[in-house]
């Protein structure tokens, strides 16, 4: 979990001060996807997290969610207070209404090529969960979406793991 909080800070960095002169502004951040396990910690935070989860820090704010199946966006709106109205159908209605600089994708593996070939085509930086993908030919297609979107995409993958 110190990997991804530096990996948001770097993100945030790039991204504020590319957008934003101001460097105190927080990290809009998106997700995409509840089915992974680590989406927990990265909201509410755990031992790994001593400054706490992204719904706790003021230097990052946490501006919508893209989750199909409502049953489990309503299951953690409920157990983490979350508004529901940062719920959204679509990656394109969350950046259009939302504005993330970055999105955290907690989709399954599967869906990682797709999810940062949106984000990329409108400019948002992404963060996925180990893996990066399934094949060599989605890595390229990533890298490729990435190089033309002028985005970063980053991998949660603990050095000590």
């Amino acid at each position: 979990m110190k990997l991804i909080l530096v990996m948001l800070t770097l993100l945030a960095v790039h991204a504020n001060a590319a957008v934003d002169a101001r460097p105190s502004s927080p990290m809009r951040v998106g997700i995409v996807g509840l089915v992974h396990g680590h989406v927990e910690g990265f909201l509410k935070g755990g031992a790994l997290t001593p400054a706490g989860g992204i719904l706790n820090r003021p230097d990052v704010q946490l501006v919508g969610i893209v989750e199909p199946d409502q049953k489990l966006f309503d299951s953690y709106a409920q157990r983490d207070h979350l508004s529901a109205s940062l719920h959204f159908r679509s990656i394109q209605e969350m950046v259009s209404q939302a504005r993330p600089r970055a999105v955290l994708v907690f989709t399954a593996p599967s869906e990682h090529r797709r999810v940062i070939e949106e984000c990329a085509a409108l400019g948002v930086h992404v963060m996925v969960e180990k893996p990066l993908t399934i094949s060599y030919k989605d890595a390229l297609a990533i890298q490729d979406a990435a190089q033309r979107g002028k985005i970063h995409v980053l991998v949660n993958l603990e050095t000590s793991w």
